[in-house]
Order: structure tokens, then C-alpha cells, then sequence
């Protein structure tokens, strides 16, 4: 710092959310100092659109799980036409056909 005048300048800058002239401000510097004092307001709304996005995708994913899953096999399932009597009816394992 050359004088205390431009140390008083840089901390009113840096209140302000702007960029200091003590060293050498990078991008990522800049970037963060523009963002802080640009989206200040929008933050509520920006957030509750990343849930509801975050949401979609997540139920989404779930829904296509669930989809893609293999149904039953054949011998996990005792038809309906086991228990009527019918004589034509496949054999159930555990069952005696007569």
C-alpha cells in the first residue's frame, strides 16, 4: 500500500464486493466478486429450480429402475388354475396332480 488514502479505497472496495487493488485480482477472483454482488437476489428462485431439476432427475431415474426390473418368473407364480381342479392345469412344485 502506498498511502493510507488507497488502503481506506480498497476497503471501501472490498465492502462493496469489488475487486481490491492491493495484488493482482485472477479470473477466479473477479468471477466470485461479480457474482457476489450480481446474484445476490436471485439465489432463492436459482435454488428452488435446482431441487425441483434435481427432483425430476431423481424420480426419473427411480421410475426407469423400476421399469427395467425382470417381472416374476414363471415358476415364482402359481397360476390361478391350480386351485379350481382343472386337470389341464400345469403342475405346481409342491403340489400333487391327480
Amino acid at each position: 500500500m502506498a498511502s493510507p488514502s488507497n488502503l481506506a479505497a480498497d476497503i471501501g472496495r472490498y465492502l462493496r464486493n469489488e475487486a481490491v487493488q492491493a495484488v493482482a485480482p485472477s479470473v477466479a477472483y473477479r468471477a466470485r466478486k461479480f457474482a457476489s454482488r450480481q446474484w445476490r437476489a436471485p439465489r432463492r428462485p436459482l435454488a428452488a429450480m435446482l431441487a425441483a431439476v434435481l427432483l425430476l432427475a431423481v424420480s426419473v431415474g427411480i421410475s426407469r429402475f423400476w421399469d427395467r426390473r425382470q417381472p416374476l418368473s414363471a415358476a415364482s407364480t402359481i397360476p390361478f388354475t391350480a386351485f379350481s381342479g382343472d386337470q389341464n392345469a400345469p403342475s405346481v412344485a409342491g403340489t400333487s396332480a391327480k
